[in-house]
């Protein structure tokens, strides 16, 4: 009795361990399939061999992505290179190593657009500080620039009357030799009124006191005596009023 029951238990264990080695053997064999490169296979290219073909169609890339795409049907290496700002997908068939598939994107455009922008945040930011200060040099400019031009207009404010002498040699220029009866100013016309006698004859001249122009030039002749035949200077009684 004892014996069959040793004889049981010897074979369940067998049984377990044959089960335990099968298992065991497919899972290794499973795994090693897994880790084995395709490209040991005399019908496939290895990695090395699809990245010499991506290089020779892009050359001077740089190889920022590859891998293996284990398709039961169309194996193929996928990798991405960069050059010169342009980004290149190619797809190698790892059987045949013919390149089935190449894209190419530029990739400077992205660059560009933060590029300038940075460039006109920056320029702003300048502009923005900067400007005040222009700002400020110009109306200190203007400030100093309308102190010399009110003083020049003060002075040709003040140098809009011609003057007296002057007026009055423009008179004379005009009568040689006169002599003044009256000469004044008269503001609210802005003219130099003067009346000037010569040989008996008396001229009233006004002139403008901003130009100089004569506006006026009137002449009229003085009787000496008068209807009683006496000098107009000295009444009725002889003497001089």
């Amino acid at each position: 009795m004892k014996a069959r029951q040793i004889i049981i238990v010897g074979i369940g264990i067998v049984v377990v361990a044959g089960i335990t080695s099968m298992i065991f053997t497919k899972s290794l064999v499973k795994q090693q399939s897994i880790n084995v490169d395709p490209t040991e296979s005399i019908n496939f290219i290895n990695s090395d061999e699809a990245k010499k073909i991506m290089l020779e169609k892009v050359k001077a890339g740089n190889i920022t992505e590859f891998e293996y795409d284990s398709d039961e049907v169309n194996p193929k290496y996928k990798g991405t290179l960069i050059k010169d700002n342009i980004e290149y997908d190619i797809e190698v068939n790892a059987k045949t190593g013919e390149i089935v598939n190449f894209n190419e994107e530029n990739i400077a455009i992205n660059n560009t657009n933060k590029q300038p922008q940075q460039n006109q945040v920056s320029q702003a930011s300048n502009t923005t500080k900067t400007q005040p200060q222009n700002n400020t040099t110009n109306h200190n400019n203007v400030a100093t620039q309308s102190s010399p031009n009110t003083q020049v207009n003060n002075t040709q404010s003040s140098n809009s009357n011609i003057g007296e002498q002057k007026a009055k040699d423009i008179m004379l220029s005009k009568v040689p030799g006169a002599s003044f009866k009256s000469f004044y100013f008269d503001a609210e016309e802005n003219e130099y009124d003067g009346e000037l006698i010569k040989d008996n004859i008396e001229y009233d001249i006004e002139v403008n006191a901003s130009t100089g122009a004569i506006v006026k030039f009137d002449k009229d002749y003085i009787d000496k005596y008068d209807d009683d035949g006496y000098d107009d200077r000295y009444d009725d009684d002889g003497y001089d009023d």
